[in-house]
């Protein structure tokens, strides 16, 4: 089959994310026979490196209104003999209104989120974060953000997204199947199309020997984005300044870029936090391999790879439960570690039990090594070609 994924932003397999998840998924299908484009309303000026297994081609405006757009993609539809729309870009609503009133192909649209990530964010996202802002900027930001009126906003305008989404896709895939009650509950309806199909992992079953686990550094990371909206490092520094003097053969690794990456290193500096690096973006594999801890402190979170990613390389995963979905990786204190949003002492001192007790440690490390096959990749993609061929049935 012939299959259109479309995203606002250019498709660029090493920008992480959804855009990581797009490229492998394309990779995948491609390998099964099946042609494969991206289609995108920017060019980020990357194309010659970015690495893209397949053709991809820009809309020139942002909406679908102009007839220089719609004829362009009337034109791609036509010529590349478009059999499915898989629209990724779940915040934008144009294109598939556009390709559900000119073709009769089926749309599906992949929810990368938890489904009330922004109102969680609306709520925990300032919790806690004073000590990196001065005493005016915190009071104005907490006033501003912590507002009830604002969580209502954020309930209401997500209602109105997903309800767009919902009337003109056929298929809404969401990321844990505990989302799928989350998701009808948002737009009150509760019908067979919501599906959830979850990310999948690029590392072979088995790709890593448990003789990993002798050569492990006493370091801890962190990996994602520096953004105080949703990924919330603040709050593994503040934990890791309270307890780094106990541990000085322990260090905090953190690996990645993003805005709030000056003022952290602000703050560690006027704090004289030691022992903790900001190593910025570096593909984590071989950090993986040599940390012993993975720590996650974000206010919400879709279904994150990177715990999965981590756990490949017999890297315990910690994180607060901020969504249900986390519960699908991490299997508490069997194989990783979930903590009750947001206890920042309860985090702390189940951090410091990983630290301290190198058989408890050792035994998750063995533990979380085990691949889950939930996320094994020829089952994902299988679930995607079964959903796919339904669909194609269903409009014959």
């Amino acid at each position: 089959m012939n299959i259109l994924i479309y995203y606002h932003d250019e498709i660029c397999p090493n920008h992480g994310g959804i855009q990581r998840m797009s490229s492998n998924l394309a990779e995948e299908l491609i390998k099964k026979g099946h042609a494969v484009y991206f289609l995108s309303n920017k060019e980020n000026g990357v194309s010659e490196d970015s690495g893209s297994v397949c053709e991809k081609f820009f809309i020139q405006t942002d909406t679908f209104c102009d007839l220089e757009s719609t004829k362009f993609v009337k034109n791609l539809m036509i010529s590349k003999g478009i059999d499915i729309v898989l629209n990724q870009s779940h915040r934008y609503t144009d294109f598939i209104k556009y390709v559900k009133i000119n073709f009769d192909i089926p749309i599906v649209t992949a929810f990368h989120l938890a489904p009330y990530h922004q109102v969680a964010i609306e709520k925990n996202g300032l919790n806690k974060l004073a000590n990196f802002f001065s005493i005016e900027q915190a009071l104005n930001l907490k006033r501003i953000i912590g507002r009830p009126y604002k969580i209502f906003m954020a309930k209401k305008s997500i209602r109105r997204l997903f309800k767009d989404m919902y009337n003109n896709s056929d298929k809404i895939v969401v990321l844990s199947s505990g989302f799928e009650s989350d998701f009808s509950e948002v737009i009150g309806e509760n019908s067979g199309k919501i599906v959830s199909i979850s990310n999948f992992t690029t590392f072979s079953p088995n790709a890593v020997e448990k003789s990993i686990l002798i050569n492990k550094e006493k370091t801890i990371l962190f990996v994602g984005r520096l953004t105080f909206s949703d990924k919330r490092v603040d709050r593994l520094i503040l934990i890791w300044g309270k307890i780094y003097r106990k541990y000085p053969e322990w260090k905090l690794k953190i690996l990645g870029d993003g805005p709030e990456k000056e003022r952290i290193q602000k703050y560690i500096d006027r704090k004289n936090i030691q022992n903790i690096e900001l190593v910025g973006f570096v593909k984590p594999e071989q950090e993986y391999k040599n940390a012993s801890i993975l720590c996650m402190t974000s206010s919400c979170e879709g279904l994150p790879m990177v715990l999965v990613e981590a756990g490949n390389y017999g890297c315990v995963p910690m994180a607060f439960e901020c969504s249900s979905s986390l519960k699908d990786v991490i299997d508490h204190k069997k194989n990783g570690i979930l903590v009750a949003p947001f206890d920042m002492k309860k985090y702390q001192e189940e951090l410091e039990m990983l630290i301290g007790n190198t058989e408890y440690r050792e035994q998750l490390q063995n533990e979380v090594l085990l691949v889950n096959e939930k996320f094994d990749k020829d089952r994902i993609i299988l679930k995607w070609e079964t959903l796919f061929s339904e669909l194609l049935e269903q409009k014959k």
